[in-house]
């Protein structure tokens, strides 16, 4: 689970309930068996900014150009083999926190719907981290499988409970 050298892994979702197959599969297909919390009062979502899909600026409000670029998008997911189903509350956007035991977060994305991870920018944060080449975090990675997870802070708020 995780990375090595004790480096830990940790999915945030904010309900359950909805889709109980949904989660399972994603949790043993992309996030590699690693703790999934339930984050109830959504406080992970707030210290994102409580940032909606619908707040997103779009380039454009035509339905030809949402629909084309909704085609793109699932285009994208299909290249990368991600499966959705469209179930549940999918507007509030989430992000990635990479925390340190001693230094807190050292690292912040929040996402941007239609906009990939910024992968190197986490190896490099990683590397740090363990204090290796990112070169060879990256590998590993890619062997292990890692980046077929849609990870969450390494740290999980006091207010969420384990799923």
């Amino acid at each position: 689970k995780g990375f090595e050298n004790n480096i830990g892994l940790y999915g945030i979702i904010k309900e359950v309930g909805v889709d109980d197959k949904g989660l399972s599969d994603f949790e043993k297909k992309y996030f590699n068996s690693n703790d999934i919390y339930i984050d109830e009062k959504k406080g992970f979502y707030e210290a994102l900014g409580n940032n909606s899909l619908l707040g997103q600026s779009w380039h454009s409000w035509n339905p030809f150009t949402l629909y084309t670029d909704f085609s793109k998008l699932m285009g994208r997911m299909k290249e990368k083999n991600i499966e959705g189903n469209l179930k549940g509350e999918g507007l509030l956007k989430g992000g990635l926190y990479i925390v340190s035991p001693t230094d807190g977060v050292v690292f912040e994305h929040k996402e941007v719907s239609g906009t990939p991870m910024p992968y190197g920018e986490i190896e490099k944060v990683v590397a740090g981290l363990l204090k290796r080449d990112p070169a060879e975090l990256t590998s590993q990675v890619k062997k292990d499988g890692l980046w077929n997870t849609q990870s969450a802070p390494a740290e999980r708020p006091a207010e969420t409970n384990k799923h």
